[in-house]
């Protein structure tokens, strides 16, 4: 279709051609192998965590499953969702037609920045869970909820660890080593297939 503009703004998309009309769908227990590894018991805290996947390699359905699984940690947890764009939970009407869990608390069709900063005054998680970050905005949402003491699993489009250095706006993640671990999906042996487990130096700890 095509995009009008009014200044930096889009007022509208017209005269479509096309249309891609995604489902989302649950896999239940796909992302028990990595789960694994998200909880720390040495340090008896949640690892935080990057998922980096190409489109659809499965990506989206990995987290829910892994929000899911949270949300049933022992003894209970709370887990915030961040689904900015309503496709991990799809809530209608204030109500998720996908399961992520009894314990888990959404904030849908919000800016990460947004849902971050109030969630986290607000709704005291111990654990945020966003799909797609994108841009600076979304490094300093999870700055700020890092800062605060909230571990955070996320997921970034990148085929593999060496794609996600060269992203921009993204070496803030390496340099800093925002996150503790980072999986590696791909379509391999179809979508969500882990092509690796990784440390915080990008060491591999687990194929």
């Amino acid at each position: 279709g095509e995009v009008v503009w009014d200044g930096d703004k889009i007022r509208a998309v017209k005269n479509f051609v096309s249309l891609n009309i995604r489902i989302p769908h649950q896999v239940f227990d796909c992302s028990k192998m990595g789960y694994q590894y998200i909880f720390d018991r040495e340090r008896n805290a949640f690892n935080n965590t990057l998922i980096i996947s190409p489109p659809g390699a499965g990506k989206t359905t990995f987290l829910r499953d892994i929000t899911r699984l949270l949300s049933h940690q022992r003894p209970i947890i709370n887990v915030l969702l961040v689904d900015e764009r309503s496709e991990i939970a799809a809530v209608h009407n204030s109500t998720p037609q996908l399961d992520v869990g009894q314990n888990t608390d959404i904030i849908s069709n919000s800016s990460k920045a947004f849902a971050f900063e109030q969630g986290i005054r607000a709704m005291r998680p111990d654990v945020i869970v966003v799909d797609e970050l994108a841009g600076g905005e979304d490094i300093e949402a999870i700055n700020y909820a890092l800062s605060a003491g909230v571990a955070v699993i996320a997921s970034i489009h990148a085929k593999n660890i060496y794609d996600l250095c060269n992203k921009k706006n993204f070496d803030i993640i390496v340099t800093k080593k925002l996150f503790d671990l980072f999986m590696v999906l791909s379509n391999l042996h179809g979508p969500g297939t882990v092509q690796g487990i990784f440390d915080s130096d990008f060491k591999e700890i687990a194929i």
